[in-house]
């Protein structure tokens, strides 16, 4: 059985950015499609949708689709995040209007089969080799609560109009793609979405990575368009971008209660939160070390110099602008890291759809050069105290 998903309703075509690089030899297209907030087993689900969604469509079945998304030596790939799910893929600067039909057909008319369902699924098992990930990502539903109509129904849900945008950079004529791209048909549909079924969902750290044990203090969101969102980057850095930072020298040295800890700049559909976590080291409660890690990071940030805060800035603007050092922005793990093509190109698409603005983070770097140090200490504080802790162990 196989379901060719009815697109029923001619409307908008989703807004495509233009990247041109002249030195390029190949032209990269970039799918990002935005997710609302989504309970414990869609977001388990959402992998085997994406990987389903590139095995084969009405229009290129999966021997084309995988012999012209090969030609470069970079597989046609798709990828989730907190809040977005990406599909990549490379061509020959010359097959430019290839790659666009290839983008178009993926999003339109995708053909899941059972066949397609489970090399889908196949590729959503994998083994946790980084207490993060253990801890960042739900375990994918077993293979026997996952079906046709799940997938079908996902994607009804979330491959919408204005929940989409795509990216291209590499060799062309300025105007070449967004032309090329104006010219393609886009369908959605518009029939009704059957709520799928949910089943309970384990997390990764409860089932196969029983080493993952730890905490996490997760700071309240910010929504991007707030003035303290700015702060978000310089913070984080001052708390875990590094050595230097306070969860080095505060939870490693001077407490104990970790071996390993970072702070991450986590997006969550409109808004984005740092996420404390560490991976335990000294046998106490999970209750006892978030208790004294928020009250001790408090105390670090009182000590904060205007020195600490110029280093955090350039370490945030090295790794957000630059791609040198930790990127502690997670739009998926293990976050995107500047200088290709690809990742510039999937950028500008998430923050096209995120905030408005395909230049976001770079004016979000503007702005955090601007945060006065009294400030960045009385938000950290703010947000400590107001942080959710939550208990990372077996």
């Amino acid at each position: 059985m196989n379901w060719a998903v009815p697109l029923l309703l001619l409307s908008s075509t989703p807004p495509l950015i233009e990247v041109p690089l002249d030195d390029a030899k190949t032209v990269s297209v970039q799918i990002c499609i935005k997710l609302p907030s989504l309970s414990e087993f869609r977001k388990a689900a959402i992998p085997a949708l994406a990987q389903s969604m590139i095995v084969q469509t009405q229009t290129y079945p999966a021997p084309t689709l995988r012999a012209y998304a090969s030609q470069t030596g970079e597989p046609l790939f798709a990828a989730v995040g907190p809040d977005c799910l990406r599909i990549g893929m490379s061509f020959p600067a010359s097959q430019l209007p290839t790659a666009l039909s290839m983008a178009a057909s993926i999003l339109m008319e995708p053909r899941f089969t059972e066949e397609s369902l489970q090399q889908a699924i196949s590729k959503t098992r994998r083994v946790v080799v980084d207490p993060w990930d253990a801890i960042l990502r739900p375990e994918p539903p077993a293979p026997s609560r996952m079906s046709l109509e799940i997938v079908t129904d996902l994607y009804r849900e979330f491959v919408r109009p204005g929940a989409v945008a795509v990216a291209v950079a590499g060799k062309f004529e300025p105007g070449a793609a967004k032309a090329a791209w104006e010219q393609k048909a886009f369908p959605w549909y518009s029939g009704r979405i059957q709520r799928v079924l949910e089943f309970p969902v384990l997390r990764a750290s409860e089932s196969r990575f029983p080493e993952a044990q730890g905490g996490e203090l997760a700071l309240p969101p910010v929504r991007l368009e707030s003035p303290d969102a700015a702060a978000l980057g310089a913070i984080a850095y001052l708390l875990g971008g590094g050595k230097s930072a306070s969860l080095h020298r505060t939870l490693r040295q001077a407490l104990g209660i970790s071996y390993r800890q970072e702070a991450l700049l986590w997006p969550e559909s409109d808004s984005m939160r740092i996420r404390i976590l560490w991976a335990g080291a000294r046998g106490v409660s999970a209750q006892e070390a978030s208790a004294e890690a928020r009250k001790a990071l408090i105390a670090a940030v009182e000590g904060w110099t205007e020195a600490d805060l110029g280093r955090a800035r350039a370490s945030a603007r090295a790794a957000l602008s630059l791609g040198i050092g930790p990127n502690l922005f997670r739009a998926w793990i293990p976050g995107p890291q500047r200088g290709t093509s690809a990742e510039e190109a999937f950028l500008r698409a998430y923050w096209l759809l995120n905030s408005g603005n395909a230049e976001f983070e770079r004016l979000l770097v503007e702005r955090m050069d601007r945060i006065e140090l009294l400030r960045a200490k009385e938000l950290a504080k703010q947000w400590l105290e107001s942080a959710i802790a939550v208990a990372h162990s077996p």
